[in-house]
């Protein structure tokens, strides 16, 4: 027996169905469908009227296949509150089935990527396969794992991906329904509806009448529980008058009229301008219903809601503004002007804060006020912004931090402890360390330890193993994630190295205990030579670190600037290395700081100074080359081409090795030319390795030559290369005979 059951509760479904009956091909046939949690069923059925026509036609259908049906309709309306909040459950219940899958698929693709990992790294870094020994089928075969794990964990993670995406969209849905806006909206089309029915079928509609009238009370009074709670209230005709400005969409216009369900406005195609192209005034006006505006502006005030506090336009105007710059923190733009400003938002809440300019973005949010201060909010944005534009006006960094006005009392919710961190592995890192940044792998790269990178620091909360992992001869398999206290996590290979504070440091850095009142004590300040003494010892500091390296060479570069003479030799320090004198050590002092501005970073180390980058201008270097060096030119040029047209051999070749004997006879080919003729055939060069090969080396080749090119035009010199030029070409021949 077929039963054809319709409700609002349930809509319309059939019951009694078996597994090849042949009740669902007919049902298919008139538009029904099945679901494994309902069965089958007609769509958008539920909470409506039955379809008696469709119902009556598929029951005949059936009776026509030999199958007994029964028809049972019941269309008693449900009342909108229980309609509203079974919906709600519903999208509850459906959110957590694909959050659910969604986990489940995730963790399918960790699985899948460790144990690709897990065979990789038992294998040697770079070791080929071994024709004709006899490991070459084990080889092979680890090679066809990994890719089909590869292969299995990237179709998981998309359909996590494409789960999770599901999840998020039914809350997005149920929350779109639920906005007041959106409600307002919704009772201004039940209106229009229920105006209709009575025009045209009068008492015939009664029904229908009721219900809309139950629906339209209902959400009547979800809206006015949110006025009374003060979350929502809407405009209306009160609040405005003609010569306003309304806020529609993120553009303000004027008022032209106040109507009863909106305001006029010039048209929105004007984006607020007053004329249009021919500078005559515009011929019509647009109309913009109450729940479309953002807020209203009269002599000199902004209101962002009707039962909000007005504010001061032009403090409203700078905090739009700063809101707009801040969307390019974290992003560098292709032009020079866009990357410009980029640095200086980034520079501007540096320097609000007395963070120094290395200072990563956890730093800079650590102050950040709750979001309900929105007075002390609207402060901080107008002080950015401030500071930017006075970098945009080219001020030093100097000028601002010595002359900035008062900062709104602000108690960061962490800092960064004083001295030099602890080098550890990810997973020697406990709950409750500071983590100051993350070390950069340089040492794949040939430089040492690598740079400090402080884009992921802050208070660790929580550190997750990789689930399962073994210790494998040195090494441990899968990754493992570190919790910061902001809630921001990454991934690690458990050996990466980590600059940490430990939590006894980090404890006495964030909650100090109060100090006993003592006599005050004259300051004494290092003198120049002691600093730059300073800077020098520093050097001792982890000697094959490629910060080090760097420190080197910006000592190097600062004596033969200040001294007047070519820098053919940068990168080994002078033979009367450190400088004497007082005048002299502020002079290199100087020097050295603006180089750390023209690297477009902060201090890495305790002894270097701030960054200056308008510091006193140095003696220009003006000799010519000699003979010799002209010869050496002409040998470098020669080298530079021979490189360029191997490197051009091997488009899909990636080894490190090979990169950097690329980068040693480009680097030849830069060194001791004039200026002008050396960027431009660097950037000439940097246009013959576009970044199209989808490799690492050819795209870091071409960025490493365009900034080359705007490092010699700003003054900032390169170390030349150790070997000759012939042992240059000699290093890429090795390279490319061990990379076959």
């Amino acid at each position: 027996m077929l039963t054809i059951s319709h409700t609002h509760a349930d809509g319309t479904t059939l019951n009694g169905s078996r597994k090849g009956d042949g009740v669902w091909e007919v049902c298919k046939a008139n538009g029904w469908a099945f679901s494994r949690n309902v069965g089958i069923y007609l769509r958008q059925s539920r909470d409506k009227d039955a379809n008696r026509a469709r119902i009556d036609r598929t029951a005949e259908a059936l009776r026509a296949a030999g199958h007994d049906v029964t028809v049972d309709i019941d269309n008693t309306p449900r009342p909108t509150a229980e309609r509203e909040t079974d919906r709600a459950e519903r999208a509850d219940r459906r959110a957590a089935r694909y959050a659910e899958r969604a986990g489940k698929a995730d963790a399918e693709s960790q699985a899948r990527r460790a144990a690709a990992d897990a065979i990789s790294d038992r294998m040697p870094f770079g070791e080929p396969i071994k024709i004709g020994h006899h490991s070459e089928r084990s080889h092979r075969r680890a090679f066809e794992k990994i890719h089909a794990h590869t292969e299995k964990s990237w179709e998981a993670a998309d359909k996590a991906r494409e789960l999770s995406d599901r999840a998020e969209a039914v809350g997005h849905n149920l929350a779109h329904r639920q906005d007041p806006r959106v409600t307002m909206r919704r009772i201004e089309r039940l209106e229009v509806e229920q105006r209709k029915l009575v025009r045209d079928y009068g008492e015939r509609a009664a029904g229908k009448v009721a219900r809309l009238t139950e629906e339209i009370e209902h959400w009547r009074a979800e809206l006015a529980k949110l006025a009374e709670s003060g979350e929502f209230v809407p405009w209306g005709p009160e609040h405005f008058r003609k010569g306003d400005a309304v806020n529609v969409r993120g553009t303000w216009y004027p008022v032209v009229r106040v109507n009863r369900k909106s305001v006029s406005v010039p048209p929105l195609i004007g984006l607020g301008r007053p004329n249009g192209a021919d500078g005559q005034p515009w011929s019509w006006t647009d109309t913009v219903p109450w729940d479309d505006l953002g807020g209203r502006r009269r002599d000199g005030m902004q209101l962002d809601t009707p039962n909000g506090e007005a504010w001061p336009v032009d403090l409203a105007q700078k905090v739009a503004r700063w809101e707009d710059l801040a969307r390019w923190i974290g992003r560098d733009g292709r032009d020079e002007e866009t990357r410009r400003e980029a640095l200086h938002v980034r520079w501007a809440q540096r320097l609000a804060h007395g963070l120094d300019l290395g200072a990563g973005q956890s730093e800079v949010q650590a102050f950040q006020p709750h979001p309900d201060d929105t007075d002390t909010c609207r402060a901080l944005a107008a002080a950015y912004l401030a500071v930017f534009e006075r970098l945009q006006a080219g001020e030093s960094t100097a000028d601002i931090a010595a002359s900035l006005p008062p900062m709104p009392e602000l108690t960061p919710a962490w800092v960064l402890p004083d001295g030099e961190p602890q080098r550890v592995q990810v997973r020697e890192v406990k709950p409750g360390d500071m983590l100051r940044g993350v070390y950069q792998m340089g040492g794949l790269l040939g430089c040492g330890d690598g740079m400090l990178s402080r884009s992921f620091c802050g208070p660790v909360a929580e550190v997750i193993p990789h689930e399962g992992d073994e210790y494998s001869g040195e090494r441990f398999v899968g990754y493992w994630v570190v919790v910061l206290s902001t809630g921001e996590r990454r991934e690690f290979k458990p050996w990466q190295p980590l600059a940490v504070h430990r939590a006894e440091q980090a404890a006495d850095a964030t909650a100090p205990e109060p100090a006993a009142e003592a006599e005050p004590v004259a300051e004494v300040k290092p003198t120049a030579a002691e600093r730059w003494q300073a800077l020098e010892a520093a050097n001792g500091d982890r000697p094959g670190s490629r910060a080090t390296q760097e420190r080197i060479r910006r000592q190097s570069v600062a004596w033969h600037r200040v001294h007047g003479v070519a820098d053919d030799h940068v990168g080994s320090l002078p033979a009367d290395y450190p400088g004497g004198d007082e005048e002299r050590a502020a002079a290199l002092l100087a020097a050295y700081a603006a180089l750390l501005a023209a690297d477009g970073i902060g201090r890495t180390h305790p002894a270097e100074p701030e960054p200056t980058p308008d510091a006193a201008p140095l003696p220009a270097v003006t000799a010519g080359p000699s003979a010799a060096e002209s010869d050496r030119h002409a040998v470098a040029l020669a080298v530079a081409e021979a490189v360029r047209a191997e490197a051009r051999n091997y488009p899909d070749q990636d080894s490190l090795i090979y990169t950097q004997a690329v980068r040693r006879g480009l680097h030849q080919r830069a060194s001791g030319m004039d200026a002008g003729p050396v960027a431009d055939a660097l950037r000439a060069e940097a246009e013959r390795w576009p970044d199209t090969h989808g490799t690492f080396s050819w795209s870091y080749v071409g960025a490493s030559m365009r900034r080359r090119a705007d490092e010699i035009v700003a003054g900032v010199s390169e170390p030349a290369a150790t070997a000759a030029p012939v042992n240059v070409f000699a290093d890429l021949l090795a390279a490319r005979q061990r990379a076959a």
